[in-house]
């Protein structure tokens, strides 16, 4: 997460980026309380390269029953191999496959038109709230950290020591 921040707040004009130590701070007292759909489960996706031990690209955000909002992503190494790209699609077949019915990523910027073809789309705000409180209440088939632990994704396998 500190590394995410670091990327956000790097401007090329000198001035602050949006990632300040508050949203941080904010980010994680929210994985400690409950609200009163259920507890808020915060998350963070790392794509690291085996041979040289770099952290590649790094994608986080929140779930809340089967519903999930990105907060952001960025490709910290941009060398052709497509990481960013590599680590949204995963985590895409990763949501899929444990029950989330929406990934939310906010605000559409032109390198998400790529995702169309995959089943990314603007929504309306009555759309987008009523499928957001329809399945913040529901349950996931399976939880992230579960699936992942299991190791019976395809695209997604724990981490050995």
């Amino acid at each position: 997460m500190e590394r995410l921040r670091e990327y956000h707040m790097e401007r090329s004009d000198g001035r602050e980026g949006w990632f300040v130590d508050e949203l941080l701070d904010l980010m994680i007292r929210a994985t400690k309380r409950s609200s009163e759909q259920g507890s808020v489960e915060f998350h963070a996706f790392e794509l690291w390269d085996a041979e040289t031990g770099e952290l590649l690209a790094v994608t986080a955000g929140y779930g809340l029953g089967s519903a999930y909002h990105d907060c952001s992503m960025a490709t910290l190494v941009r060398d052709g191999r497509s990481a960013g790209q590599v680590l949204s699609k995963t985590v895409a077949h990763l949501l899929q496959s444990c029950g989330y019915g929406i990934w939310y990523w906010g605000y559409k910027t032109a390198y998400m038109e790529d995702y169309d073809a995959f089943g990314g789309r603007n929504i309306g705000r009555d759309e987008f709230f009523d499928r957001w409180d329809r399945l913040a209440v529901t349950t996931p088939a399976m939880t992230l950290g579960s699936a992942i632990m299991a190791g019976n994704m395809a695209l997604v396998q724990p981490l050995r020591a």
